[in-house]
């Protein structure tokens, strides 16, 4: 009886282990293109306009 809840925890611990290193690179790739993002989004948005191009015309 102890030797099958010892395999179920050891074959738990194994997907467990899995699940996380398939999800630890797209992790680490997102950290070094954060700091990418605020450049990108200040450009962007420095080609808007003016603030007052953003609003709608009034019908």
């Amino acid at each position: 009886m102890e030797a099958d809840l010892t395999r179920h925890t050891d074959e738990a611990t194994r997907v467990a282990g899995r699940q996380v290193l398939t999800l630890a690179p797209p992790a680490l790739g997102a950290l070094p293109a954060e700091p990418l993002f605020v450049p990108t989004d200040s450009a962007i948005v420095g080609h808007l306009g003016s603030p007052g191009s953003a609003q709608p015309e009034p019908p």
